[in-house]
């Protein structure tokens, strides 16, 4: 292991040297990342602050879209 190793790092987390290079890969057809064989796992989740935004956002489009169409209709 490296001396210059940044400190935050958790315990037991390696640089990456040139011959640890070779473990990660590419799925040709996916593009999906592989360390060792093994897939690399990369999901993004909204927390329920940003979710309970976008409902709110979403609703709001609706409805103005909505009542625009309701006064298009009726020739405002």
């Amino acid at each position: 292991m490296s001396d210059d190793m940044p400190t935050h790092w958790p315990t037991g987390v390696e640089p990456l040297t040139i011959d640890g290079s070779g473990k990660i890969g590419v799925h040709r057809d996916t593009g999906h990342l592989y360390w060792d064989g093994k897939r690399v796992s990369t999901v993004g989740r909204l927390a329920f602050p940003e979710r309970a935004l976008a409902v709110v956002a979403t609703a709001a489009i609706v409805s103005m879209a909505l009542v625009d169409l309701v006064r298009f209709l009726n020739g405002n």
